[in-house]
């Protein structure tokens, strides 16, 4: 596998059940409205729309013990706490992909508290190479506006964005 490859391969997941063991603690702990997602990848217990405004704080909590238990990484997102091995964040990924594959621009959208650190680190890298494209949310973080060339009221806006350029 050349060096390119190895930087694109998919990780992976964060161990067998775990879905289910979220899954359990939310019933378990009447966290009514939130949910969990098995992207494969990682596990994500979204809480935007449980019914207890503790339920953040709580679903947190058992991340952080489930991730300390399995050998896991915890990485909060916004009205999310997603648990995933460990391996390089959004932006340690994009500074590997660049330098291994001698990229000179790109495109980088995003509308989560990973995604501010990796549309920075772009502009970093790249300067006027990297478009960077911040995607509006209500729980978008406030320091998106502040890394982005451009901002969209939503994801299906940042194809539209694109296609003016086709």
């Amino acid at each position: 596998m050349g060096s390119s490859e190895a930087l694109l391969t998919t990780p992976h997941g964060p161990g067998p059940g775990l879905a289910d063991e979220a899954t359990a603690f939310i019933q378990r702990e009447a966290l009514f409205g939130a949910e969990v997602e098995d992207k494969g990848h990682s596990v994500a217990l979204h809480y935007r729309n449980a019914t207890s405004p503790a339920a953040g704080e709580a679903i947190a909590a058992w991340a952080r013990d489930r991730a300390r238990a399995l050998g896991l990484q915890v990485r909060p997102g916004k009205m999310v706490v997603e648990l995933t091995r460990p391996g390089p964040t959004k932006a340690e990924a994009l500074e590997r992909l660049v330098a291994g594959a001698g990229i000179r621009r790109l495109v980088v959208a995003g509308d989560d508290v990973a995604d501010v650190a990796a549309l920075r680190r772009a502009g970093e890298l790249l300067g006027a190479g990297a478009l960077r494209i911040g995607v509006r949310s209500p729980e978008a973080p406030a320091a998106l506006e502040e890394v982005a060339d451009v901002m969209v009221p939503g994801p299906e806006s940042v194809l539209e964005f694109l296609g003016r350029f086709a």
